[in-house]
């Protein structure tokens, strides 16, 4: 009997944990409690998957430093082009030269972006979904609203929640 007992504990432990979904819709919902007009009116329409969530590249110093290069390479680019504009014939040739030397500068650079763009890890940040609900707006219609929210790690928090038209 106590090896049954032993045996079951574990199963029980297990069975009592929420799902991440649950979680999440349950930390969603009182969210909503606090922020609808009529919480009473709340009716849940569906979730999309709970999936993991990642720094973005497009965030990281890495990347603001390559665009800040992209950038003053397209500047030196463009002051060569002007340049290129109102030149004597005698340099023309050696202008044109520079202008396609620094459009491939410009190239290489915005491909490095892109391969660096490919190649980056982001670290774990916590969990998003999306959840679609019907409530009353302030008139006393049914509305269908669906927010994005982004949570922390341990799904204990809402880190960002907005509303997707």
């Amino acid at each position: 009997m106590t090896k049954l007992l032993f045996l079951a504990l574990p199963l029980l432990i297990a069975g009592c944990q929420q799902s991440k979904e649950d979680k999440m819709q349950s930390l969603i919902e009182a969210k909503l409690q606090q922020t609808m007009k009529d919480w009473s009116s709340y009716e849940f329409v569906n979730m999309s998957s709970v999936d993991s969530l990642f720094t973005s590249f497009k965030l990281t110093e890495e990347c603001k430093a390559q665009r800040m290069k992209i950038i003053a390479a397209m500047n030196r680019t463009g002051e060569m082009k002007k340049k290129l504009e109102n030149c004597k014939k005698s340099e023309e040739a050696i202008l044109k030269d520079s202008v396609a030397y620094l459009s491939k500068i410009e190239d290489n650079l915005a491909n490095e972006l892109k391969k660096m763009d490919r190649e980056y890890k982001g670290d774990f940040i916590g969990f998003k979904t999306e959840l679609t609900f019907r409530g009353n707006n302030s008139f006393g219609g049914k509305v269908l609203n669906k927010v994005r929210v982004k949570t922390n790690k341990d799904i204990t928090e809402i880190v960002d929640i907005k509303s997707v038209e």
